[in-house]
């Protein structure tokens, strides 16, 4: 059960409370709200260590209301990478396979010897870097894909307030919220749903 998505109005709530375009919505106040950018900024940082280094920190509300991670290519560097470790192995069974033929003490098939020779030019030479490279140009494309969805949410994630009166993440002027930990489902834009409604799917969960 996802709860607190859509939290309803407080009951009893000042009827004289300010009204603010960037008001919670449950408490309808703007003394403890602040952009969810400036929340996950002040939640974060660095500090020293008693024996001189730093160390990064982020408290969990900070990382709730971070920024959606952009999607990321994979380092070009694994494309050579994996050619030189293919290489690096292709050469010791090379080498391998050329000791066992220079040795006399083992009667081992030369078809078996040459099939070691081409097993091993096929994976390490071939399949090892090749894998490598599909996989760095399916995760270009895949990013390509995904971006325009990025911008899309890093953009409404600028407009993402938060309350920490009553715990409580907003859009200014769409009217319903959502705790931190269920922030994604503000992505979607979704309508509010009514108090009564969310009671009722809150019992039969």
């Amino acid at each position: 059960m996802i709860e607190q998505y859509h939290k309803p109005q407080r009951l009893h709530e000042d009827d004289d409370a300010p009204e603010d375009g960037r008001a919670c919505p449950v408490c309808k106040r703007i003394d403890v709200t602040s952009k969810a950018s400036s929340i996950a900024r002040a939640n974060r940082g660095r500090f020293v260590l008693e024996d001189g280094t730093s160390a990064a920190y982020e408290s969990e509300l900070g990382s709730l209301l971070s920024r959606p991670q952009r999607p990321e290519l994979l380092p070009a560097g694994i494309i050579v990478s994996a050619i030189l470790v293919g290489w690096l192995l292709l050469v010791l069974d090379l080498a391998i396979v050329a000791g066992l033929r220079a040795q006399d003490q083992f009667g081992i098939p030369e078809a078996a010897l040459d099939t070691a020779t081409w097993m091993g030019l096929a994976w390490f030479g071939l399949l090892l870097p090749g894998s490598a490279v599909l996989r760095y140009f399916a995760r270009r494309e895949s990013v390509r894909q995904e971006l325009p969805a990025w911008r899309d949410a890093a953009q409404r994630w600028q407009s993402f307030h938060y309350c920490a009166r009553d715990d409580l993440v907003f859009v200014p002027g769409e009217g319903h919220g959502v705790a931190p930990e269920h922030v994604a489902l503000l992505y979607r834009e979704a309508e509010p749903v009514h108090p009564i409604a969310l009671q009722q799917r809150e019992v039969q969960a």
